[in-house]
């Protein structure tokens, strides 16, 4: 079972960090003509919108309390397998590029790769081989993490869940910012991202409460956290947007993980009373994590050969921003419905047989 708008937002999010990535490599390979606006570049906090779902996502799927070694290990090997084996086709895909073309990858970090952290999607000193993969290393820990607090029921998942987001909350607020220095291990654990993600934790403890919502409060709460998360976004930030490892920071929580945490309240409560074409649009989010894995070698690559037709014309060059964009999803549709989801059942099944679950 799924919630079908929580599922659009999903789509939605994945589109915007698309959008962001269009705008940075047709500034990068276009130039001067580039026309996309810098909008788009705001498109990154999609991020912190699957990092409430995520967390969110965990408590809805898993009410009751894992009671048993059997349902541990089958909820463990149902997240890390919804992770792993579609990211690592794609990494896969791309080592040979990286072998042969090592230019191509980290620019930011001189080309340095981890290539086992990068497979692992372990804490590491550079961006991951996919580059977007540094969010599933966040993913992970907080899979594993939150699989202990799911053990308990109701009452108990609060207080880990409160317990956790202040100790992050404190430390953070102590020693983050630079305050970590190279211990990656520190700034994962104690990072503002897990504080979002535990606030969509929080909104599925308080799923059933939310669907009761009445209309008037949903569409205020949706209002709301689109404007906030504009303000959030167009404000100057006391601390920069950084790249991973060194991207921590407090005040994204505020600019928007509370605004992404609004909007994911907001559609649960609506749910019910979207238009049926409206909910068709779920199947964005079916395949929002293919889009997210595939779309930046995607991008770079159509703007790589576009960048060699040298194109002027500020229509073409939208006509061809528009094409990427439509093609990206085509393309993350095949690779979810033909390899990502055949692939990541396999897998389930033969770790289950092998746990005997």
């Amino acid at each position: 079972m799924k919630i079908r708008s929580v599922q659009i937002l999903r789509g939605i999010a994945a589109i915007a960090v698309v959008l962001t990535h269009i705008y940075l490599w047709e500034g990068k390979h276009l130039g001067a003509h580039a026309i996309t606006p810098k909008s788009f570049s705001y498109g990154f906090a999609g991020v912190d919108v699957f990092f409430v779902i995520s967390g969110f996502i965990m408590v809805f799927i898993q009410p009751s309390p894992i009671n048993s070694r059997a349902v541990y290990f089958r909820f463990v090997i149902n997240r890390l397998t919804r992770i792993y084996p579609p990211v690592w086709i794609v990494m896969m895909a791309l080592l040979p590029f990286w072998l042969f073309h090592p230019e191509l990858f980290n620019n930011y970090y001189h080309n340095h790769v981890d290539i086992l952290r990068s497979f692992l999607l372990l804490p590491q000193d550079y961006l991951p081989l996919l580059t977007v993969a540094w969010t599933l290393i966040h993913e992970v820990y907080f899979y594993l993490v939150v699989s202990f607090a799911l053990m308990f029921a109701a009452g108990g998942r609060w207080i880990f869940g409160c317990i956790w987001f202040l100790i992050i909350l404190t430390v953070y607020s102590l020693f983050g910012e630079g305050g970590f220095g190279q211990i990656r291990i520190f700034q994962l654990v104690f990072s503002p991202f897990s504080m979002t993600f535990l606030l969509g934790y929080f909104i599925g403890l308080l799923c059933h409460q939310i669907k009761k919502a009445p209309p008037l409060l949903a569409s205020g709460l949706f209002v709301v956290g689109v404007a906030s998360m504009a303000f959030g976004l167009i404000v100057p930030w006391p601390c920069p947007l950084g790249t991973y490892p060194d991207n921590n920071c407090l005040f994204r929580f505020v600019a928007c993980g509370l605004p992404a945490a609004l909007l994911v309240t907001s559609v649960i409560a609506l749910e019910s009373r979207l238009p049926k074409l409206i909910l068709r649009l779920d199947f964005l989010g079916d395949i929002s994590y293919a889009t997210y894995l595939i779309h930046l070698p995607f991008v770079t690559g159509f703007y790589i050969m576009l960048s060699k037709l040298h194109l002027n014309s500020p229509v073409l060059i939208a006509v061809a921003a528009v094409v990427c964009l439509v093609s990206c999803l085509m393309t993350s549709a095949v690779f979810h419905y033909c390899l990502e989801l055949k692939i990541t059942r396999k897998c389930r099944e033969i770790l289950e047989n092998h746990f005997q679950l």
